[in-house]
């Protein structure tokens, strides 16, 4: 039974006992009427099996969010990124506080006004507050699960909307100047990515061993990831889907037998080993694409290139979904469902000539539609 004593001090403790069976003290208080409310709360939670253990309660949040970070099974890339973010971003506000003092309110007024780590006057991208947002959710969740608070106060949090961008897609005629645009050494990765969709990550990793002439396939099974400042090797891929096997088209497989070196690398750096994205960009990439005429021009289009491609020729969405290596179709749909409208206005059409070939062939007579007077 919950109930009030008075201390010395002229205050008024509470008192219940814990699911453990020990007193304790629901905390101090200047007016009786309030330790007995305190008293009662816990003990009530207790009874409901809600009751967390003050000293759980007040974990500091820093020491516990370090801790749940060094120990994530997370790949190494993705444990520096996270490192940054909580140091860059969630340090500074919740690091002193009692993991059970933080309230749904603290971290809306934190994601609403969180600055730009390298210039505090501007506010942070919307998608890089969502990639902070998403760390501190798993660890207020791993709070939870061990039982330091009742529950995530990561609730309904208002969250910032990233603005559409539009995708470009590159028509058939655009690739191939593209390609001829391009330093010789990286011609042929112009249609590995335009029609088979590789990631850029996925290309700088490819190596010779990987790529199967007589069978006409090729086996993306590592990407290369920044990790800080630097690009790391690793064939820990990011999802199931992503380790695949993709059929060559003819052209491209007598392409990549003729770029086949003495490197591990089907298209190494000049001075040897894998590409890094920054210099590519600069020295072959932008000034290809200027040739071309096609700037502005991302590398990552040629990926949405290839999956428009596809769709152009009638591929279903689930087959698209594994060339491109989503570990969702929900993905693939959410990238360019859009473009499926006039995929279904190119079936139709098939599916006209289809009949009309058919009839034909058999020289039956096709019934005509005709108006009915009146």
């Amino acid at each position: 039974m919950a109930y009030v004593r008075t201390l010395a001090s002229g205050k008024y403790q509470g008192r219940y006992r814990s699911p453990d069976g020990k007193l304790r003290s629901a905390g101090t208080y200047s007016r009786k009427t309030d330790a007995k409310a305190a008293a009662t709360a816990a003990e009530d939670a207790a009874k409901r099996g809600t009751w967390i253990d003050p000293k759980l309660r007040n974990t500091n949040f820093g020491e516990y969010a370090t801790a749940i970070i060094e120990n994530r099974d997370v790949r190494s890339a993705l444990r520096t990124r996270d490192a940054y973010h909580y140091r860059n971003h969630i340090e500074p506000t919740f690091a002193h506080r009692a993991i059970g003092s933080i309230t749904r309110g603290d971290i809306q007024a934190w994601i609403n006004g969180l600055p730009f780590a390298a210039d505090p006057s501007k506010k942070l991208g919307a998608r890089t507050k969502l990639d902070v947002y998403k760390l501190l959710r798993i660890i207020m969740r791993d709070a939870q699960l061990d039982d330091l608070i009742k529950q995530s106060p990561c609730h309904h949090i208002s969250l910032p909307r990233i603005e559409h961008v539009e995708r470009k897609f590159l028509s058939v005629a655009e690739v191939e100047s593209l390609a001829d645009a391009m330093d010789p050494r990286y011609r042929a990765a112009v249609y590995v990515c335009g029609y088979l969709g590789l990631r850029w990550e996925e290309l700088a990793a490819l190596k010779r061993d990987r790529v199967n002439i007589l069978k006409r396939q090729v086996l993306i099974a590592a990407v290369l990831e920044r990790d800080g400042t630097r690009w790391v090797y690793t064939e820990d891929m990011k999802s199931n889907g992503s380790r695949r096997t993709l059929a060559l088209p003819t052209f491209l497989a007598e392409m990549l037998a003729a770029q086949i070196g003495d490197d591990e690398f089907l298209f190494p750096a000049p001075q040897g080993g894998h590409l890094h994205y920054d210099n590519f960009r600069m020295r072959y990439w932008n000034p290809a694409v200027a040739r071309a005429g096609l700037a502005p021009l991302g590398i990552h289009a040629l990926r949405h290139t290839a999956a428009a491609i596809m769709i152009q020729q009638g591929a279903n969405i689930l087959s698209i979904q594994r060339r491109l290596g989503h570990s969702d179709v929900k993905t693939t749909l959410a990238c360019y469902g859009h473009l499926y409208p006039e995929a279904d206005d190119f079936l139709t059409q098939r599916l006209d000539d289809l009949r009309g070939a058919h009839v034909a062939r058999r020289g039956a007579n096709v019934p005509q539609i005709v108006d009915i007077p009146g």
